[in-house]
């Protein structure tokens, strides 16, 4: 009986890793956004980084024709400025430098459940395995024994879905009610994560001593909203203070028709359209449109 039990148990651990070892490909081969930092790509200008404002916010297609160049955008719905932070620093790792990096601010404040959604790229990424481990390290641990637990999850199910397309089209196209954006009154934004901040400020800084270009954007909210960014933009300023070159920009009532927005605080693809206005306007997009010489490539 204790024969059959260890083979059983070889096979299964034998298809364990087989079967892992063809969900990695899949991750690795697939056009999602996370993958596409872990192998050889072709140079982007511009990096974009957030929680889901900057999903909406910042239509890559779009940002791409303005600067004339390839752009990125890296952003996930209830992304963290830690595992942004991870995210950027493998991108420095395993690809050549963008000329600039645009990060959303708001998140900052976001301290969301896409922890548990790091599974996937543990085999591929230190830093997140690290963060999904302190996260969740009764599952870390027994993805360790069993590998395929890892992609038992929204992430991995994502690159299966993008494995032939990109997802750099994402941008919302709803319109929301006026009436029911009113009805909910004033919002309050929640405070900056310690954390967050302190991410905030080592990746600007990785960044800047990479020779890459920063603007830190707090991207617009429904009017009905009135959210008032000026003590976020404080903590910024303060996350990042000693690094020059660093842009600070504050959108957040910039934008007041309510056709730009799908809900009270994402834009839509008409939103997305008018902020990219005010950003050629104000020069946020500048360094991504400067033409480097082949020595600084």
């Amino acid at each position: 009986m204790g024969g059959w039990l260890l083979a059983l148990l070889l096979v299964v651990l034998a298809g364990d890793r087989l079967g892992a070892a063809l969900c990695r490909q899949a991750v690795l081969r697939s056009e999602f956004r996370f993958s596409r930092i872990y192998r050889p790509q072709p140079a982007q200008a511009l990096l974009v980084i957030g929680d889901s404002r900057g999903v909406h916010s910042f239509y890559a297609p779009a940002l791409a024709r303005a600067i004339g160049a390839p752009a990125l955008n890296l952003s996930f719905n209830s992304m963290s400025m830690p595992i942004a932070e991870a995210l950027v620093a493998d991108y420095l790792e395993h690809q050549r430098p963008p000329r600039l990096v645009i990060i959303e601010l708001t998140c900052v404040i976001v301290d969301g459940n896409l922890y548990a959604a790091l599974a996937p790229y543990a085999d591929l990424s230190p830093r997140l395995a690290g963060l999904y481990a302190a996260a969740h390290p009764r599952t870390a641990a027994m993805s360790r024994a069993f590998r395929l637990l890892r992609y038992d999850d929204e992430l991995f199910l994502r690159s299966l879905a993008y494995l032939r397309r990109s997802d750099q089209d994402w941008i919302n196209h709803g319109v929301v009610d006026p009436v029911a954006a009113r009805s909910e009154g004033h919002a309050r934004l929640r405070e900056p994560k310690q954390g967050g901040l302190a991410a905030l400020g080592r990746m600007v800084r990785l960044l800047r001593g990479r020779g890459v270009a920063v603007e830190l954007v707090a991207a617009p909210y429904h009017p009905a909203g009135a959210v008032d960014v000026g003590p976020l933009l404080t903590s910024v300023r303060d996350a990042v203070s000693g690094v020059p070159g660093v842009g600070i920009h504050d959108y957040a009532r910039a934008i007041t028709e309510n056709a730009a927005f799908a809900d009270r605080v994402h834009l839509n693809d008409h939103g997305a359209a008018l902020l990219l206005e005010l950003l050629r306007r104000d020069g946020v997009l500048a360094a991504a449109t400067e033409v480097t010489s082949p020595a600084s490539q």
